[in-house]
């Protein structure tokens, strides 16, 4: 009995570590489940580093920030994603262009445009400096990310079991009970 009630509180606590760790990932394009959302119905996106690396795409699938990306409102082209923020109904990101020069864009809501959204394009840091936000490291943040992917495995793994662990207790309690 009491080995059933452990299994059940520990079941409870590791679908809330999953769900936990699964957000964080989220972030980084590596979550499991998709009920996370960033303004401007942007997703975040982990692809192998042929294909570009890491992206954030619009609702429609389209690429707006990521690796090869030129921006008409600039004449650079994104050499690194570095990292990104959200402060409200804003993105922010850090990228570096082939010049080796590092530029900040922000993303905000336009409805008076064609893509409903306005982009704005700096080179001064000192732009995104007067917010708080909160940044996403992108580049460089591969072994976090990694860590994160194995712990969240290894919970599910020992979920499953747990779960198989609960179904045995309660088929051998039945058992008991009919005899």
């Amino acid at each position: 009995m009491k080995i059933l009630q452990i299994s059940i509180i520990l079941t409870v606590i590791l679908s809330v570590l999953f769900l936990l760790i699964d957000r964080n990932l989220f972030f980084y394009g590596e979550n499991k489940f998709d009920f996370y959302s960033l303004p401007l119905n942007f997703i975040p996106e982990s692809r192998p580093s042929f294909e570009g690396g890491f992206v954030i795409r619009d609702s429609m699938g389209m690429s707006i920030i990521g690796t090869g990306i030129r921006y008409r409102q600039s004449d650079f082209k994104v050499a690194k994603f570095q990292k990104y923020a959200i402060h409200k109904d804003t993105v922010y990101a850090q990228l570096e262009g082939y010049d080796r020069n590092i530029y900040f864009i922000q993303f905000s809501e336009n409805l008076n445009s064609k893509t409903g959204l306005e982009v704005a394009i700096k080179t001064d840091e000192e732009w995104v400096q007067g917010k708080k936000l909160f940044w996403y490291e992108v580049y460089g943040n591969e072994g976090r990310v990694r860590n994160l992917i194995t712990i969240r495995t290894l919970i599910s793994i020992i979920f499953i079991s747990n779960i198989i662990l609960i179904a045995f207790s309660y088929i051998k309690k039945l058992q008991r009970n009919k005899i």
